[in-house]
């Protein structure tokens, strides 16, 4: 969660949304890796159906147009899964901007999700800048 914040915050991000059933951002390992953003980050805990409905909603999951040639929106929302399960089929549904993947290769093909969530926040800063 900390690391989110902190890569959000590096890239420009304006606010963090965190679902219901997200981890609170206030947890302390989250505070440590936070670097401090936690803190001066905007963030709001809302359901799906809560999210702006005049802002692109995209997902970062397996399955979508590859991240090099995904058309990245000015401003949007992307909806990031947990780790273990990923995005779930009620989020993928409220994404209707579309689906974007990191390729991968090798073994295992995955990536931890603070780090996937780095990489898709500078290939998005690098198309809108």
């Amino acid at each position: 969660m900390g690391s989110i914040f902190r890569t959000a915050e590096a890239m420009g991000a304006e606010k963090v949304y965190i679902s219901p059933c997200c981890v609170d951002p206030e947890q302390p390992r989250a505070v440590r890796s936070g670097m401090g953003c936690i803190e001066t980050m905007g963030y709001e805990r809302v359901a799906l159906d809560q999210l702006p409905a005049d802002i692109p909603v995209f997902a970062l999951e397996t399955g979508g147009t590859d991240i090099n040639e995904f058309e990245f929106p000015k401003q949007g929302i992307c909806i990031i899964g947990s780790e273990e399960l990923g995005v779930s089929p009620e989020a993928l549904k409220r994404a209707t901007y579309g689906r974007v993947s990191i390729p991968m290769k090798g073994l295992k093909a995955s990536l931890n999700v603070g780090v996937a969530f780095g990489i898709l926040m500078q290939k998005w800063v690098e198309s809108i800048s």
